[in-house]
C-alpha cells in the first residue's frame, strides 16, 4: 500500500515538473530531485525492515545447566524422615534420614519437557522449604508445614 501511494504520488510529480521544465538547468535540477527522492525511498523501505528473533539459550534444546536443590527447615528441622530427587540421569533416588539444610549439584544436559524433582518428608512435623535453581536462578520453591507429618515437594520443567 506504501509503495503503491509512493509511486502515484512519483508519477503526479514527474507529470507536474515535466510541464515546468523549459531549461536544461531546470532539468538537471529535476534529475538531481529525483534521485535523491529514488534514494531517500529506496533507504525508507529497506530501514524497516522486520527485526529478526535469534533464540536465546534459554529456549534452545538440547542445553546443558547447572542445577541445584535445596531444603531447609525454617522451624528449626535438623533432619528429615527421606528425601526424593530427580538426578542428573533422570532416575529417581530415595534418601532416608538426611541432615538439614541439605543441598545438591549437578550438572545436566536437558531437553525441552524435562522435569526436576525434589520433595522432603518430616515424621515430627514443622516446616520445611525445598527449591529447586537453574543456573543459579530459582525456578520453584515450596514451603509446608505440619504438626506430625510434613511433606513438601518443588518441580520444574523445562519450557
Amino acid at each position: 500500500m506504501v509503495f503503491f501511494c509512493l509511486n502515484e504520488l512519483l508519477a503526479f510529480n514527474l507529470d507536474w515538473h515535466f510541464k515546468k521544465l523549459k531549461t536544461k538547468k531546470s532539468m538537471k535540477k529535476f534529475k538531481l530531485l529525483l534521485s535523491l527522492s529514488l534514494i531517500l525511498v529506496v533507504t525508507l523501505l529497506f530501514s524497516c525492515k522486520k527485526d529478526e528473533t535469534t533464540p536465546t539459550d534459554q529456549n534452545t534444546y538440547p542445553r546443558k545447566v547447572s542445577v541445584e536443590y535445596r531444603i531447609t527447615s525454617p522451624s528449626g528441622l535438623t533432619s528429615l524422615y527421606s528425601i526424593v530427587r530427580r538426578n542428573a540421569t533422570g532416575a529417581t533416588e530415595l534418601f532416608s534420614n538426611q541432615a538439614l539444610p541439605y543441598s545438591y549439584k549437578f550438572d545436566m544436559t536437558v531437553n525441552q519437557f524435562d522435569a526436576l524433582l525434589i520433595s522432603g518428608t518430616s515424621n515430627t512435623g514443622g516446616t520445611i522449604e525445598c527449591e529447586i535453581l537453574v543456573d543459579g536462578k530459582s525456578v520453584d520453591k515450596k514451603s509446608g508445614s505440619g504438626n506430625t507429618l510434613t511433606d513438601i515437594s518443588s518441580t520444574y520443567v523445562f519450557q
